[in-house]
């Protein structure tokens, strides 16, 4: 096979001729000629391609500055388009060149197919930088849509469904979500004709949806969920149908709980406080004070690095100082422990210590 480039320029006419002409190592000649439409497309004025079975209408205005155009068919000629594993070329329908050719306001169109899109199929225009699916009308016989660019016309069948990924997801792990307005992120992939619908159901209530960006998305619901296990579901269809759903547990726990003990007590040193969570904490903190309500020390999970808050026993010690390295005097005071997790629910602790040196 062998490949050549020209360059488009058109007078008066409205259509242009390629003469292709070969020579065997014998020295026999053999030679083909292909017509196809040609204009010269100008912004003051509307202009029409026309092959066999295709029309590109230009309105005015869709174009900065003239510039000539071509309908190539596409068995004769074709844009160096790399081939990929999401969509089976089902038929070539023709080359509006040049292929990096975009205009100003969508030019309309129509191609002769006499017959609807089967299931599955999709128009496609693409050049050697993209692929756009393009959306297309049945009636009577012809294919009718409307294109922002040049490219390569092909209708293609899409038989890969979306993909469906939880963004939190452990395997083999429910789905951790709050009580009070339950929210978690998800990601959709489609490369074929993109994304058409998704819905989002925890239970039978329908969760509202939100792009974070082109792939991400959040899903939350306003309102409170019951303590428990729920199932999750997400449906996403692309723009042919082809459907995927995802489905999973979700988890929906209590507040966080916090307990605990402190040793000795009466202390004379070092008091111990061993404290247990129901589940990891984002904050924590520790506050001691005098029976005259006066704090005399803090501390907290911000501006310690010391202080733990997982799941489960942490441990902590205060050496009888108060937040300006004195020892505190004998007596006893009030230990407050303040915990909060990431869903905004919070427990407190207090406690009394005897300080007795």
């Amino acid at each position: 096979s062998y490949q050549s480039s020209f360059e488009l320029v058109s007078g008066s006419f409205d259509e242009a001729t390629v003469k292709i002409v070969g020579q065997d190592i014998n020295g026999n000649t053999s030679s083909r000629l292909i017509r196809f439409p040609l204009i010269k497309a100008t912004p003051n004025q509307s202009s029409t391609l026309q092959s066999k079975s295709m029309v590109v209408n230009i309105p005015k205005n869709a174009m900065s500055a003239p510039r000539s155009i071509a309908l190539l068919p596409p068995s004769e000629f074709a844009a160096n388009i790399q081939a990929d594993n999401e969509l089976i070329k089902v038929q070539g329908l023709g080359l509006l060149t040049p292929t990096n050719l975009e205009f100003l306001v969508p030019s309309y169109g129509k191609i002769m197919i006499n017959r609807p899109l089967e299931k599955q199929e999709a128009l496609f225009v693409q050049n050697s930088s993209s692929r756009v699916f393009v959306p297309v009308t049945y009636l009577d016989g012809e294919l009718l849509f409307k294109v922002d660019h040049g490219g390569n016309f092909a209708i293609y069948k899409d038989q890969k469904a979306p993909e469906i990924h939880l963004e939190s997801e452990d395997e083999g792990e429910d789905l951790l979500l709050s009580g009070f307005n339950p929210k978690f992120v998800f990601s959709l992939q489609d490369l074929g004709t993109g994304i058409d619908d998704v819905q989002v159901k925890v239970g039978v209530k329908s969760m509202q949806i939100v792009a974070l960006d082109v792939n991400t998305y959040e899903a939350s619901y306003s309102g409170h969920l019951p303590r428990g296990q729920h199932s999750v579901s997400i449906i996403s269809r692309d723009k042919v149908g082809n459907q995927s759903i995802l489905k999973a547990m979700a988890s929906v726990s209590g507040p966080i709980r916090l307990s605990a003990q402190i040793y000795p007590n009466p202390v004379r040193e070092m008091l111990n406080v061993r404290y247990t969570l129901s589940r990891s904490a984002r904050n924590l903190s520790f506050k001691i004070y005098d029976m005259a309500g006066d704090r005399v020390y803090s501390s907290s999970l911000k501006t310690d690095m010391n202080i733990t808050a997982v799941a489960g026993i942490n441990e902590f010690q205060w050496d009888l100082e108060n937040s300006r390295g004195l020892e505190v005097a004998n007596g006893v005071y009030i230990l407050q422990i303040d915990t909060e997790d990431s869903q905004g629910y919070r427990d407190r602790v207090r406690i009394k210590i005897a300080v007795l040196r």
